[in-house]
């Protein structure tokens, strides 16, 4: 979490199934886009507000090399 970042939000969502497949062995994530973005506001972070948003304060971790 990093004040002066930003992830969009397609790209926040897609590693975040992906995280939930691996950590749940292949169980399909029941969380629809929208809760998503609804946990992340409820957490406090803010987002732009068009249909395709760009989150703030936060971004993905880089993969190890």
């Amino acid at each position: 979490m990093e004040e002066q970042q930003s992830i969009e939000d397609a790209q926040l969502f897609a590693n975040f199934r992906a995280y939930y497949k691996r950590v749940w062995q292949g169980e399909p994530h029941p969380a629809l886009l929208g809760q998503f973005r609804v946990e992340l506001t409820q957490r406090g972070y803010h987002s732009s507000s068009d249909k395709h948003p760009t989150w703030y304060g936060l971004t993905l971790r880089p993969k190890d090399a």
